[in-house]
């Protein structure tokens, strides 16, 4: 396991680690869960089992996420760890959406943080970092 962090580190490949785990070549493991969750849901449960949603600190890890899931057969949206916790409103009463989907073809999009879907959580150092 030591020679497949080793290598991926090294080699900027993609490496497939035990069953259920997906690491991207920044060596950051990360961790499907198909389980339709709410945002809240998700957030609980990657922060008991794991460190925390998964956030993504570059294009390139977006992309690289992105074939990941292609290549273990994921083909629909999941959520992530971005969210926003203002409540901003329309003067005509329509309010957005406050937390953040990976669509399937890599793209973001807000989404309702109630609404139900399956989620990557991520397993490493948690750093909390205030914007």
């Amino acid at each position: 396991f030591i020679k497949l962090i080793f290598r991926a580190v090294y080699n900027m490949n993609v490496m497939y680690f035990p069953p259920g785990w997906l690491s991207l070549s920044t060596c950051r493991q990360y961790h499907f869960v198909n389980q339709s969750s709410t945002w809240s849901e998700a957030l609980t449960y990657c922060r008991q089992k794991h460190t925390d949603l998964a956030s993504i600190k570059s294009s390139t890890e977006n992309d690289e996420l992105k074939r990941t899931l292609d290549s273990a057969g994921h083909s629909s949206d999941v959520r992530i760890g971005l969210y926003n916790e203002v409540n901003w409103k329309w003067s005509d009463g329509f309010t957005n959406q406050f937390c953040v989907t990976i669509y399937q073809n890599g793209l973001w999009w807000d989404t309702d943080c109630s609404s139900k879907l399956p989620f990557v959580c991520y397993k490493g150092n948690y750093t909390k970092h205030d914007i």
